[in-house]
């Protein structure tokens, strides 16, 4: 009931303003305030959100005016929820639409804000409509502030993606190293800025120039796989305070929904090569205070995180990942326990055949790792009556290759499988099956044990060069 009041109280006032023209700058104020509460109302009644099209204004426009730039501004004012009226924008200023003016113009900081939409209104308008059209950021359309003349908050903190830890090698790309969530409320916020510290906090370094000197060649802050911004890494771009730099990257255009969490990364780009002693070296990146400047949809500014919320994750560097590539063997967890097996399941009553005799897990890391050669050690006890002639290696049911065996006694015996070519992809584990062809089994128990190490498998890069399995 009391904002009814209100508005009743606002129309005796606006009249009284055209009959006593020499309270016309204590009317004004009056208006003003009486304005405000137009603006508050009509932000607590809410109002429907409609995508127009900017207007050109080439004249001020009061009451009696009216043309296609009147409309216009009938259509921007009900996306802002200001002009109400149920007939829709009509062309003519009247009574309604000056209201309407003024309340928009007691929300975004024109005064005084008596309905008249002149320079200084139209001024403020490009402002806004600079924020609610569409920007274009790396290539990539977001789309712009749904809440204008609406102040709103942001805060930010540190998403657990990526942790701390991240290796850095020699030539790496866009390696993400730091998550950064940003969360707006009550408002759309537009991120435009962000400011990063950058630490040595290793012992080969006596400065943190050597970030950029030794370490880092480029860095990126990143939605997803486009990159909002960018900059090369130097005494140029940086800034240097007491042995601490920072660097700012600006010219966002990154919008964060009202109510809503977004996370953007920061990534580099490895130097190509640096100095073998900088290997295993940590260093940090984090957010400033302040770090993250963004704009409101009242056009002020917005900062985060605060002094006592500042962040930051550790990467180290490594040498090239192509030389730190590693190949490890293990007994795979699913091998054939040791069992007493008949053998009259081949050709003959007296063979087996592709009997299945162990399993070997292969894992690669840091590169595709090809196995080129692969030596089979193969122990044969008991009565030493029967014999393995042929090996077999299956990757699941594909013939990686097969082997003779060649006994250089009784009981001890090798399968060499020979260029092979088989790739284990990087960071992966991949399992080879062993299978005999078993022949002359009799009534007696002989044994066979198959068996490999680390020195019986040859191994590469992608690049050809060679790797030396564990295991």
């Amino acid at each position: 009931m009391a904002k009814i009041a209100g508005l009743a109280v606002g129309m005796s006032l606006a009249l009284g303003a055209v009959a006593t023209p020499a309270g016309a700058q204590t009317i004004a104020d009056l208006q003003a305030q009486i304005n405000a509460l137009l603006a508050q109302l009509a932000a607590l009644q809410g109002g429907s959100t409609t995508t127009t099209t900017a207007c050109s204004f080439t004249r001020s426009l009061t009451m009696g005016a009216s043309g296609a730039d009147v409309t216009c501004l009938q259509q921007y004012l009900q996306g802002t929820g200001h002009f109400t009226f149920s007939g829709g924008a009509t062309g003519y200023f009247g009574s309604i639409t000056k209201s309407a003016v003024a309340a928009w113009q007691a929300a975004n900081g024109v005064s005084p804000a008596v309905g008249y939409f002149g320079p200084v209104s139209q001024a403020r308008y490009s402002a806004i409509a600079g924020t609610t059209g569409g920007t274009t950021t790396g290539g990539t359309t977001t789309g712009g502030i749904t809440t204008p003349g609406v102040e709103g908050t942001i805060t930010v903190t540190k998403n657990p993606s990526p942790a701390s830890g991240v290796k850095l090698y020699e030539g790496d790309s866009m390696k993400t190293v730091l998550g950064i969530k940003l969360e707006a409320k009550t408002s759309d916020i537009k991120v435009e800025r962000i400011r990063l510290d950058l630490d040595e906090t290793g012992d080969t370094a006596s400065q943190d120039s050597a970030f950029y000197n030794k370490a880092v060649q480029k860095i990126y802050i990143m939605d997803g796989s486009t990159v909002l911004a960018s900059s090369d890494l130097n005494s140029s771009t940086v800034v240097e305070e007491s042995n601490e730099i920072s660097i700012t990257l600006a010219g966002m255009s990154f919008i964060v929904p009202k109510n809503t969490i977004k996370v953007l990364t920061v990534a580099m780009d490895a130097k190509s090569s640096w100095d073998s002693t900088y290997n295993a070296d940590s260093w940090t990146v984090g957010l400033a205070t302040d770090g993250v400047r963004g704009v409101d949809g009242a056009g002020v500014n917005q900062y985060g995180p605060s002094a006592a919320g500042v962040f930051t994750n550790s990467f180290t560097t490594e040498d090239d990942i192509l030389d730190s590539a590693t190949l490890a063997i293990s007994l795979n967890s699913s091998t054939p326990n040791t069992q007493q097996v008949i053998c009259e399941l081949g050709t003959d009553n007296d063979e087996c055949d592709n009997l299945e005799v162990a399993k070997f897990d292969f894992k690669a890391e840091k590169d595709n790792i090809t196995v080129t050669d692969f030596v089979l050690d193969i122990v044969r006890a008991g009565d030493t009556v029967a014999t393995a002639t042929t090996a077999y290696i299956y990757d699941g049911s594909t013939l990686v290759g097969s082997a003779s065996v060649a006994g250089t006694t009784l009981a001890l015996m090798t399968a060499t499988f020979s260029d092979i070519d088989w790739v284990v992809p990087s960071n992966t584990t991949r399992t080879l099956s062993v299978r005999f062809d078993i022949d002359d089994a009799a009534l007696a128990a002989d044994t066979f044990v198959a068996s490999t190490d680390a020195d019986d498998t040859t191994a590469e890069n992608s690049v050809g060069n060679t790797v030396t399995a564990t295991g």
